[in-house]
């Protein structure tokens, strides 16, 4: 048994060669041992991580379509509510400036609660479940909308991508376990968590990573 400063130092050769069962197991192991006083809240965080980390094809499909979307000069357009607010504008910041890449195109990226006027003009003046679905009126075919919903239930969110499917735009969404929003995106990527917290830090997670593999 590793102890845990070799197993965490171990966790760059970890992701690099892929998931190592053995090595999982074992550091799960360590942070289960009650003795250690490791709260409850970091056990699940790496065991939903985990997850995330070997189910890596809705991810490749999500960067697939960021590359397309880079490629012909489309718009990236990024919406949630609250902390997925402040995601959203977290990840347009890292598509227009860190995922900059020399020889190609720079990204067109906009999250929609970036305009406050806009959003309070529309949640005022029609209703706040529609203030994604009136923006969405405004983005063109072959478009990216990414859709970012820890209780992917929320009318405002749910409104935003059948609008965008209206408008023949293909749709991402990043969610918490068991949503409406699951089934409604074309591409779903599930944090397998119901924990607010646990499902907005690991959403991080993952549009970093998706941010890094754009920059190779």
């Amino acid at each position: 048994m590793k102890s845990k400063e070799s197993a965490f130092m171990d966790a760059g050769n970890y992701l690099e060669g892929g998931i190592d069962k053995v090595w999982a197991k074992e550091v799960m192991a360590y942070l289960m041992k009650k003795d250690k006083g490791w709260s409850p809240f970091w056990v699940e965080t790496y065991k939903v991580l985990l997850r995330v980390m070997v189910n890596q094809k809705p991810m490749d499909q999500f960067i697939k379509e960021l590359e397309r979307v880079r490629r012909t000069k489309k718009q990236v357009i990024i919406f949630g509510n609250g902390g997925s607010s402040a995601t959203a504008s977290h990840f347009a910041c890292d598509l227009e400036k860190t995922a900059i890449v020399e020889g190609k195109n720079r990204f067109r990226a906009i999250s929609l609660t970036d305009n406050v006027p806009v959003t309070t003009a529309w949640a005022n003046d029609q209703e706040y479940e529609d203030i994604f679905k009136e923006r969405m009126r405004s983005i063109h075919k072959r478009d990216l909308a990414v859709a970012i919903s820890t209780s992917g239930s929320s009318q405002n969110i749910l409104r935003g991508v059948k609008q965008a499917h209206i408008n023949w735009t293909k749709t991402v969404g990043l969610m918490g376990l068991e949503t409406p929003l699951e089934d409604m995106v074309d591409i779903p990527i599930v944090v397998h968590s119901k924990d607010p917290l646990i499902i907005e830090g690991i959403t991080s997670v993952i549009l970093h990573y998706i941010t890094a593999r754009l920059k190779q």
